[in-house]
């Protein structure tokens, strides 16, 4: 009997709304216009590389980056370069209030002297140092901003980016909504 009225108060909600209204509650004009406004201030302050992409995706925006303008090969201490391009996102983020996650990818073999003996320990130690540069370093508000390492379990594939974009990067993902950790 409840599933009975379950169905009967969808087929209600379905019939009471029109398809134009629900297509209403997908339209996200603001997002689209702030995620672009962001994108435009990226592209204004980092350099134009190939080793930098942008995608907006229903979470956001996320802004793609080699881990080679950051990291050396096995290491999560941050190069010179690194920091500048650090130095100017955390300028563009200190324009808006959106939340960012820093999400750490590598597809990297690890040596056999190096203490870390594992992908994702390698990504969470380099989302970590990212995240406490922009906190320590620029001032960014640590509430706004928290890393996150994946390994190798979320590759870039093709489909989703520019051919042959590395697997070995790090995504600033810019949330249109609140989170809360």
């Amino acid at each position: 009997m409840r599933l009975l009225w379950v169905l009967l108060f969808f087929i209600f909600i379905l019939n009471a709304v029109s398809a134009e209204e629900i297509a209403q509650l997908y339209v996200t004009t603001p997002f689209d216009n702030q995620v672009s406004v962001i994108e435009n201030y990226f592209q204004k302050k980092l350099p134009n590389k190939k080793t930098i992409i942008y995608t907006k995706v229903p979470r956001g925006l996320i802004l793609s980056i080699d881990e080679k303008e950051f990291f050396d090969e096995g290491s999560s201490v941050l190069k010179p370069q690194g920091k500048l391009l650090l130095n100017a996102i955390s300028d563009v983020l200190k324009n808006f209030d959106n939340q960012c996650v820093v999400e750490s990818h590598t597809d990297e073999p690890i040596a056999d002297n190096n203490i870390m003996k594992y992908d994702w320990e390698l990504t969470i130690m380099r989302a970590n140092a990212v995240v406490d540069y922009i906190v320590v370093k620029t001032k960014f508000p640590y509430g706004r901003i928290f890393p996150q390492g994946y390994g190798e379990i979320m590759p870039f594939y093709d489909n989703v980016a520019r051919k042959n974009f590395s697997n070995r990067r790090v995504d600033f993902v810019i949330f249109d909504y609140d989170i809360e950790r």
